[in-house]
């Protein structure tokens, strides 16, 4: 690799090959890089049939590059690309290699010029061969390096009739990761001679006498700033960047001053070129400050700075600053600082100064429209659970309230011995209460829900009860009520006494018919002994044959 190195001068084309060396510098500009190892897989590459392979032979002409050595699976590596040209160089005289710069991960982008024995003629054509500029497409970098080494063998026949350039890597990093476009997404087989590239908006080629020789510019640039081929370059920043580049013999960045009413100013970037060791001109590139900070920030950066471009006079070139914080709230001693950093763009230098505000989260405690906001929630949230407490608590005590009136009731209902029915307006039995449940001997959920004929009905008075039922439904029943015979669950018969009257609810509609169940079986029997006892009173007196008078005491 030394040897590369100790070559490296010797790449100088003559005057009329000036235009190789503008598109080198050109492609030099443009071509990015990627990362550090090759994602190539042997092991995933489709093998094609056997019957296919046959209909396409081997070649008859052995290659010798590193990617066709017996046993090799992968593509030439970057790394070899060097070794290969190195080896090249040493037995081929007067084959020149030069390095035309570098990618953005730095991988050395190199150039072989090839020539006849009589050295550069620029009298003869030049062509120009661009090798692997998409990365993962290796064949075009592989055949460059097969030409290299077969031009290098016929230098007495083709090479005196033309001058040959091979770039066998042109994005050596897209190789490397053997991907399709470069570091930063070009795709550089397009977007290098188009100028789609967003912060590229110019590219001009000026020679040693100043003119502009060629330049291609994007539709967006305004024609205030565009550049004629033929034209003499203007006095001006430009210009004198332009002899900076030409006394320093390296690259020169440079951001001209605008004035009040032109269009924004692009960044400048000359790269000087060089004939046989003379300055032989420079190629220009202008990039625009709006489109470097907008595709160049990082999104997490953007997410919470504000950045901004500005020139030496503090004017904002790109971005929009934060505005200003009022000054009054800076002396309460509670208040944030800003947060803020400039630094000057390298190797610009201080006429293009980044600055990054940071986003301001909190506004302070006085000033900030959100703590009164939380603070006011804070107090009707606080009003509006002290209030459902109290409403909570009043709730408890009219729930514990008639829990105990419900409790009350239930052991009053539970205590009588008058048995109760409820009916509904169609003589479903809706209630019942315990006594009922005791003289009848069926259980409420027994009862709960049946129609007529109820089971506590004796079977011979089923039409007579029936009768009554549709009376007591009708309205048609007496206060007095009426009696009734009852058969217990356990067949055994009692005389009871019903008394009905409307079911009212809180709405004052009637909901069906409230009935009180009274045993009269033991009354009823005390009236039948009375009855005998007074009838055989009765015989005994009316067979006495004297006259027998009853008067009252005193």
């Amino acid at each position: 690799m030394n040897h590369l190195r100790a070559v490296r001068p010797r790449f100088q084309p003559p005057r009329r090959g000036r235009r190789v060396a503008a598109w080198c510098g050109c492609l030099a500009l443009l071509v990015c890089s990627g990362l550090a190892q090759a994602q190539f897989d042997p092991t995933r590459v489709p093998v094609e049939p056997e019957a296919i392979a046959r209909q396409f032979a081997e070649p008859a002409t052995p290659f010798t590059t590193p990617a066709f050595l017996p046993g090799r699976q992968d593509f030439t590596s970057h790394a070899e690309v060097f070794e290969f040209l190195d080896a090249l160089s040493r037995r081929t005289p007067g084959l020149v290699i030069d390095t035309l710069g570098r990618s953005q991960q730095g991988r050395a982008m190199v150039a072989v010029v090839l020539n006849g024995p009589r050295g550069w003629d620029p009298k003869l054509p030049t062509v120009m061969l661009l090798g692997q500029q998409h990365g993962n497409e290796p064949a075009g970098g592989e055949a460059a390096l097969v030409m290299a080494q077969m031009l290098a063998g016929e230098r007495s026949a083709l090479l005196q009739r033309v001058n040959v350039v091979i770039v066998p890597r042109a994005n050596p990093d897209a190789a490397e990761r053997f991907v399709r476009t470069s570091a930063n997404g070009i795709d550089i087989n397009r977007d290098h001679l188009l100028v789609r590239t967003p912060e590229l908006q110019a590219i001009t080629w000026i020679d040693e006498r100043r003119k502009i020789r060629a330049s291609h510019a994007a539709p967006t640039l305004s024609s205030q700033q565009l550049r004629v081929a033929g034209e003499l370059l203007k006095p001006g920043e430009t210009a004198d960047t332009y002899g900076l580049a030409r006394d320093l013999q390296q690259p020169v960045y440079a951001q001209p001053a605008a004035a009040k009413g032109d269009a924004s100013p692009l960044l400048q970037l000359q790269v000087p070129l060089n004939n046989q060791g003379k300055f032989a001109g420079v190629v220009l590139g202008e990039y625009s400050i709006d489109s470097l900070l907008r595709y160049g920030t990082p999104t997490e950066v953007l997410a919470r700075y504000e950045v901004t471009l500005m020139d030496a006079r503090n004017q904002v070139l790109a971005g929009t600053p934060l505005p200003p914080r009022n000054p009054a709230t800076q002396l309460l001693p509670w208040t944030p600082k800003a947060n803020e950093y400039e630094v000057p763009v390298s190797p610009v230098g201080n006429g293009l100064v980044l600055r990054a505000q940071a986003y301001r989260t909190s506004l302070g405690v006085v000033g900030s429209g959100l703590f009164w906001l939380v603070g006011t929630l804070s107090a009707m949230t606080a009003w509006m659970l002290i209030a459902t407490w109290r409403h909570t608590r009043r709730r408890m005590q009219a729930q514990q309230a008639l829990v105990a009136e419900t409790n009350f009731r239930r052991a009053m209902e539970n205590s009588i011995l008058t048995g109760m029915r409820a009916l509904d307006m169609e003589g479903r039995i809706t209630y019942v209460n315990a006594a009922l449940c005791q003289m009848t001997g069926w259980s409420e959920a027994e009862l709960v829900g049946l129609k007529p004929p109820y089971p506590y009905w004796p079977k011979e008075d089923h039409e007579s009860l029936h009768a009554k039922l549709r009376d007591e439904l009708s309205g048609r029943s007496g206060s007095g009520g009426f009696q009734v015979r009852v058969q217990r669950k356990n067949g055994t018969l009692f005389d009871a006494r019903l008394y009905v009257s409307p079911l009212i609810d809180a709405h004052g509609q009637q909901t069906g018919w409230m009935t009180s169940m009274t045993d009269i079986t033991e009354p009823n029997r005390v009236r039948q002994q009375l009855t005998a006892a007074h009838e055989r009173f009765t015989i005994v007196l009316e067979s006495l044959d004297a006259s027998v008078s009853v008067a009252p005491l005193g």
